[in-house]
C-alpha cells in the first residue's frame, strides 16, 4: 500500500535531514555518556559476571558510589587468600594426622603438596570449607 505525500520533495528532504540530525545527536550523546562513565560500566559488568543479576537499587549504588554496596542476597563473597591459606593448612594437618585412605606428599622445596585421597573426601572438605566462610 502506498500513501500519498501531502508535501513537496524539498520538505521531504528537510524531514530526512532533521531525522538524521536527531539520530546523529542521540548517537553522539549516548557515546559521550558511555565513554564518560566507562568505569561504572566496567563495575556493572564485573558485578554481573559475579552475581549474574542486579536490581535497580544495586545499579543505582554503582552509578552513585562507583561500587556495589549491598550485593544480592544469598551470594557469598569469594574466599580471601588468607582464608584459603588457613583452610589449606588445616587440610594438610587433617590429612597428615591420619585421614583414612589418604596421603600428603610435599614436593621438595616448592611449597606444593600432592594430596592422594578419595573423591568423596575432597567433596566433603570443600563443602566444609565453603560452609565455614
Amino acid at each position: 500500500m502506498s500513501r500519498a505525500r501531502d508535501y513537496s520533495e524539498a520538505t521531504a528532504e528537510q524531514i530526512d535531514q532533521e531525522v538524521k540530525k536527531l539520530l546523529d545527536d542521540g548517537y553522539q550523546l549516548a557515546k559521550t555518556t558511555l565513554i564518560a562513565n566507562r568505569d561504572k560500566l566496567e563495575t556493572i559488568a564485573k558485578a554481573l559476571l559475579e552475581f549474574e543479576t542486579l536490581d535497580g537499587s544495586q545499579l543505582k549504588e554503582i552509578v552513585e558510589h562507583g561500587r556495589l554496596i549491598n550485593p544480592p542476597p544469598g551470594v557469598a563473597p569469594p574466599p580471601t587468600i588468607k582464608s584459603l591459606a588457613n583452610w589449606m593448612e588445616g587440610a594438610i594437618q587433617r590429612f597428615r594426622s591420619g585421614v583414612k585412605n589418604s596421603r600428603v606428599i610435599e614436593l621438595h622445596d616448592t611449597n606444593h603438596y600432592l594430596f592422594i585421597v578419595e573423591e568423596a573426601l575432597v567433596v566433603r572438605e570443600m563443602r566444609r570449607f565453603l560452609l565455614e566462610e
